[in-house]
């Protein structure tokens, strides 16, 4: 691991492994032993990113997409059921 020593790049430095333990399976104490990480600096720093700042969230973004469901045309816009059956056997025969 890379020296710190700017208190804003070390703070960067953390939301970027907060970010990423969203996405890592396992437990914390893993991903740190992955990254070379401590645990309770780990700790820490995942507990003051979720009690002072809402914007690092650690939800992964759903695999759904949002579908927009329209009601179905009123009767009063449709052609009649029977005029339609009639004009298709005309064409029909027409093919013939």
């Amino acid at each position: 691991m890379r020296s710190i020593s700017k208190h804003s790049d070390k703070e960067i430095f953390w939301r970027d492994q907060v970010r990423s333990f969203a996405r890592f399976h396992g437990s914390q104490a893993a991903f740190c032993r992955h990254h070379g990480l401590s645990v309770s600096t780990f700790q820490y720093w995942y507990r003051k990113f979720h009690q002072t700042d809402r914007e690092v969230q650690i939800i992964e973004p759903s695999p759904f997409i949002e579908v927009q469901v329209e009601s179905p045309p009123s009767k009063h816009n449709m052609p009649d059921a029977k005029w339609v059956a009639e004009l298709i056997l005309h064409l029909q025969e027409g093919l013939r």
